[in-house]
Order: C-alpha cells, then structure tokens, then sequence
C-alpha cells in the first residue's frame, strides 16, 4: 500500500512538473516574454513597482518539505526484515518459496 501511495505521489508530481512546463511555455508566447531566461538568472525585464519586495521563506519551506515527503514515499526504503538480498535486489529476494520447491525436485 506504502509503494502504490508512492507511485500515486510521484505521478502527481510529474503530472504537476508537466503542466507548470507548458504553462511556462503558453505564458512565454502569450505575453511574448522569455520567462525561462528570468527563471534561470533571476531577472525579468518590467516595472519596479511589479517587482516582489522580499523572499518569501515559508512557502518555499512548505515545498521542499513536501518534495522530501513525496521522494521518501517514492523511494522508500526495503524492510529491514527483508533481509540483504532484497535490499540490493538480489537474485534470491523473494524467491523463497520457488527455490524451496527445486530442491524437492518441483517444478511447479
């Protein structure tokens, strides 16, 4: 359930990576201004008084703590009860039970 929430997660983020690309894009065309290169560098050409007057702190501390959220469910880590084998993905993890059978000569 944790790694489809995960998934769930990572998709809606890629989703939202997407949509801010194309908006960054139509917006680019429809007010014929290069909002990239003001992404990039930090300026953009246009009157002082549309300028924001300081950094806004909180915001940007509420998104990285979610980006943190959504990469540890994303990218949780194995069970410790796992064991090493299906930490490092090994060839054995989870293959238990079909090896058990091959020893008793089962081929099912």
């Amino acid at each position: 359930m944790k790694k489809m929430l995960g998934l769930v997660a990572l998709s809606v983020l890629l989703a939202l990576a997407i949509l801010h690309i194309v908006a960054v894009v139509i917006s680019s065309v429809l007010h014929r201004e290069n909002l990239v290169t003001a992404m990039i560098t930090g300026f953009k050409a246009g009157d002082a008084s549309e300028a924001i007057g300081r950094a806004r702190w909180a915001p940007a501390a509420v998104l990285a703590a979610g980006v943190v959220v959504i990469w540890s469910l994303a990218f949780d880590a194995p069970d410790a009860r796992s064991g090493p084998a299906a930490a490092t993905g090994g060839a054995d993890a989870g293959n238990h039970h079909h090896s058990r059978h091959r020893d008793r000569g089962d081929d099912s």
